[in-house]
């Protein structure tokens, strides 16, 4: 088993994730942890808590997405609590929560 803590910075390019995809492939583990701070919302909707319109602020890219479901990756919490918003961070200057930190 391959335990990957990550801290990405704010805004993380779609270059960063496609790399890190490719990364990981490389290991070639059968079982994989990865959790850290993404700094950024998987799914807006469920994800932050945006009280002022619709925002795709802080969203992650596609491409982290992609690896997601390229490397069969599960976000264990949202899996277990798929209705449930909770939130792991609050922005103070745009007033709102988000749930950044993911397993």
């Amino acid at each position: 088993m391959e335990d990957l803590l990550l801290y990405t910075k704010k805004y993380q390019s779609a270059e960063f994730f496609e790399k890190l995809e490719h990364i990981l492939l490389e290991l070639d583990a059968q079982k994989l942890i990865l959790l850290g701070d993404m700094n950024g919302v998987p799914a807006p909707d469920m994800d932050r808590s945006e009280k002022k319109g619709k925002s795709n602020r802080g969203k992650l890219p596609k491409s982290f997405n992609d690896m997601e479901e390229n490397l069969d990756l599960t976000d264990i919490w949202r899996h277990k609590n798929p209705t449930i918003k909770q939130f792991t961070h609050y922005s103070e200057p745009h007033q709102s929560w988000g749930r950044i930190d993911q397993i």
